[in-house]
């Protein structure tokens, strides 16, 4: 009878956790989770330490395990056909392993290979003798070079003398060391701006700016900015001012107050001037500059200058060698595994802008991954203070890593000019094995990443904009699947083109989506990266493909509330990022085509008062236009609009909660489609799938690709929506 009494305590004494530290998995011992020490490591005073993998996540959605099945299945089928006894290679796989754990005896000598291997390293230098610079900074020189054969022996003693100064490395050149330059710049860079505004700028810029692209370690540059470090330097200040002065209503920042536009002119002329000084002696708070300008030229429409900007500091980054790892030179003392961090994080972080900015422009990347070996930024332990980038920060580079390398393969698979799968058989399976690789990115996102796990809303903007990019690279994904569709194309293709404009749909709004959390969160996209302008673009493009393909705004499937969500976005990201005023601009022109009237230029009440747009447009005080006929719901109408929406409301309406289910395409038209036997036979017999898929059926997707701008081509237009016929079709 007592039974029922005891059953909570021993309920209470029986706690699990599935997050048990490592010494408690090692001891097979129950842990209690606490963090940072659980408490039986605390009572024995012994070393806790958790696995940084370990998020608590859910299981995996039913979708996304029958993508993982169904890709098991078609691997092993295509083993099948090569005639490979799938149960005997894994055995035989096994068996090798086995033999490779167990002591050497007799394994044959590879040290042959090994020289061979070693002819093609190259090596970092300071030395004079191979490093003709001389200038005091690492460089990389290949085994192509020819000039490995001079490095002379006293390179190390110079590496070892190099490791204690605060500043800069010995430098042979008796006419001006790196640290006279450096004391040159700074005279001459001095500027009368009051230290209260400059430490606001600063702050603006490692808040809103620095975490999205992480070209500079906030720590060390303070550290450096009060001892005169070699972390910070005249130019690399003046660029951070710079864009910093995009995120601030301060007039003083303008070079004409009534434009937003001019924000930081001042900062940015001052930069260009010490820039031409300091690529003379250029050293890594170059390439942090030159990072930081490539946002400043974006944030004026400035494209072309942010792409040179952007090649100067890729170039760099090839030349002080930051696309391999540095270890090797630790035993030399040539440098500190702090500057190796700091190196991984400035190439790791240029490494994705690239990925942004070719997306952006719709060009070719020019960082590939075969161009670099280098390890990803460490994670530090929460709360650490010694690390050069806090523990959520380099999870979200870390994160924007992975997806950026899913981008790459996206850019060259489909859209670069020499694309390896485009108009191939073979451009069904590349797709969908993009779309597990996303899904399997988004499920192994840390709790830290996520907005839709945790009952408050996550505080970290760039979140946000990290989830909007995910969402964008399905859009760029399928759209060579909805684009040059010819007239007589077969019925699956037909069908599968359909499915794939419903999941960019798909994509669009849950963009929208995060969009409005995003509001509801900070308030407006007032000080947002600029990565936001082109997740809202590609948003957009779709929605207003399928609007233009319907009656009229007031049908039950119209698109108005999330364009004019977009629409939003573009206008509150106006007054930092002058880009976004004029793509927005361009797509009001478009939509005013079929429905005029319906769509303003006015920029949104969230935009405050004391802003004009360049244009010398007076920001409205209310809100955009009215909403339509009966296109709201009732909660939006009693509450004034979607932002004054509870974020679980959102959450629960939109099932932000659960992944976004992007099936597979050969499976999931089937029923709907001539019918065939199945992806294996349609793998095993690639004659039978080019019937089946009526190759060419996309007639015109080179044309489309190249020419119309399945990509944006450029900031004053998008080519892909200025070439839509009133039908809804492309040119």
């Amino acid at each position: 009878m007592d039974l029922p009494a005891t059953r909570p305590a021993t309920s209470a004494r029986r706690k699990n956790t599935s997050k048990a530290c490592d010494e408690c998995r090692r001891r097979r011992a129950k842990c209690d989770g606490q963090r940072p020490v659980c408490s039986r490591c605390q009572v024995r005073s012994l070393s806790c330490q958790y696995r940084v993998e370990e998020d608590g996540r859910r299981p995996a959605p039913k979708s996304y395990v029958e993508m993982l099945r169904g890709r098991m299945d078609l691997l092993e089928g295509i083993l099948r056909s090569h005639s490979i006894d799938v149960d005997a290679s894994i055995a035989a796989l096994r068996s090798t392993k086995d033999e490779a754990t167990a002591p050497a005896s007799g394994v044959p000598d590879d040290s042959g290979v090994e020289e061979l291997s070693a002819a093609f390293e190259g090596a970092f230098s300071l030395d004079e003798s191979i490093n003709y610079d001389q200038d005091g900074e690492i460089r990389y020189y290949g085994a192509t070079s020819g000039r490995l054969g001079f490095q002379s022996p006293r390179e190390s003693a110079n590496c070892t003398s190099a490791s204690n100064s605060s500043h800069s490395r010995p430098c042979n050149n008796p006419a001006m060391t790196r640290m006279k330059y450096d004391s040159f710049l700074k005279t001459m860079g001095q500027d009368s701006t009051p230290e209260k505004l400059k430490e606001h700028l600063i702050t603006l810029y490692f808040k809103w700016q620095q975490p999205w692209c992480q070209v500079v370690s906030e720590r060390l540059f303070r550290e450096s900015e009060k001892n005169s470090g070699r972390y910070s330097s005249p130019l690399l200040l003046t660029c951070i001012l710079a864009l910093g002065s995009r995120f601030t209503d301060r007039l003083d920042v303008r070079s004409d107050p009534d434009d937003p536009n001019t924000a930081g002119s001042a900062f940015i002329e001052r930069a260009e001037v010490l820039l031409h000084y300091d690529l003379k002696w250029p050293s890594l708070t170059t390439i942090q500059a030159l990072g930081i300008m490539i946002e400043i030229y974006t944030s004026t429409g400035q494209d072309a200058a942010s792409w040179l900007h952007q090649g100067m500091a890729n170039r760099l980054a090839l030349d002080m060698g930051l696309n391999l790892d540095g270890e090797t030179l630790i035993e030399t003392q040539c440098i500190t595994l702090e500057e190796i961090e700091l190196r991984r994080q400035i190439f790791w972080a240029l490494y994705c802008d690239d990925k942004l900015s070719a997306a952006y422009t719709g060009r070719v990347c020019t960082m590939l991954e075969i161009q670099h070996k280098l390890n990803l930024p460490s994670i530090p332990s929460p709360g650490s203070s010694d690390a050069i980038n806090p523990y959520v920060p380099t999870l979200l580079l870390r994160a924007l890593i992975r997806l950026s390398q899913i981008t790459e393969k996206t850019i060259l698979g489909l859209y670069a000019p020499n694309a390896s799968h485009r108009k191939s058989p073979d451009i069904l399976p590349f797709i969908e094995s993009r779309i597990l690789d996303l899904q399997t990115w988004y499920y192994d996102l840390p709790s830290e990443l996520r907005i839709d796990r945790s009952s408050s809303a996550n505080t970290q903007p760039q979140v946000y904009t990290l989830l909007m990019v995910y969402h964008t690279n399905y859009i760029l994904l399928l759209r060579p699947l909805t684009s040059g569709l010819a007239p007589d194309a077969h019925g699956k293709i037909v069908t599968l083109a359909q499915k794939a404009s419903s999941m960019s749909i798909k994509a669009a709004k849950q963009i929208c989506l995060i969009g409005k959390k995003y509001q509801q969160v900070f308030g407006s996209f007032r000080q947002s990266p600029v990565t936001a302008t082109h997740c809202s673009l590609s948003a957009a493009v779709v929605l207003i493909h399928a609007e233009l393909v319907q009656s009229g705004p007031e049908s039950g499937t119209s698109n108005y509330s999330d364009l004019q969500t977009l629409l939003n976005i573009l206008g509150e990201l106006s007054i930092s990022w002058d880009i976004a005023r004029r793509i927005r601009r361009s797509l009001i022109e478009t939509l005013e085509k079929k429905y005029p009237g319906v769509y303003s230029h006015d920029l949104p009440h969230t935009v405050k008062s004391n802003n004009i747009s360049s244009e010398g447009m007076q920001v409205p005080s209310s809100s955009i236009v009215s909403e339509p006929w009966n296109l709201v719901s009732p909660e939006m109408q009693d509450t004034g609009g979607p932002r004054d929406l509870d974020i679980g409301q959102l959450a629960d309406a939109n099932l932000l909660g659960e992944q976004l289910s992007y099936p597979a395409f050969l499976e999931s038209i089937q029923a709907t489609a001539p019918s065939i036997e199945g992806p294996m036979e349609a793998v095993n017999n690639i004659d039978g799938l080019d019937d089946f898929l009526q190759w060419p059926a996309f007639a015109d997707l080179d044309m489309d690709l190249n020419n119309a701008g399945a990509l944006p081509g450029d900031y004053h237009f998008f080519d892909s929506v200025s070439h839509l016929n009133g039908d809804g079709r492309i040119n």
